[in-house]
């Protein structure tokens, strides 16, 4: 079981087939003294989040180091994840600054939401 920080969630993350595998996911908003509570239970953690500056205000909002890390994420069976999740559309190709992305966190925009993934065979 691993503990991801993403930058957005997508059903791509997820091991979804066509034989009768069932995925349940619990996810929930949470603030940041959860977030920190959950990351705290981990020894370690793994950073899918591609951009500078949503790194830098993670790492602000959650007191640890969360690096730049562009790569693809499959979630398993037990798979956990803090994601910071943009409530808006953006401009095609924007890219947010630091103090964009604050502003948005601090105005609802942005919310931190708890995914935990299990898996069900019938």
């Amino acid at each position: 079981m691993t503990l991801y920080i993403l930058s957005a969630f997508s059903l791509n993350m997820l091991p979804i087939s066509r034989y009768g595998q069932w995925i349940h996911l619990y996810i929930k908003e949470i603030d940041i003294p959860e977030a920190r509570e959950i990351l705290a239970r981990y020894k370690d953690f793994v950073s899918a989040v591609g951009h500078q500056s949503t790194a830098d205000l993670l790492s602000k909002l959650l007191g640890v180091k969360v690096p730049v890390n562009r790569t693809m994420v499959q979630l398993k069976g037990g798979d956990k994840a803090i994601v910071c999740q943009l409530f808006v559309r953006l401009q095609e190709g924007q890219v947010l600054s630091y103090e964009e992305l604050l502003e948005m966190y601090e105005t609802g925009k942005i919310k931190l939401v708890y995914v935990e993934v299990s898996e069900v065979f019938y």
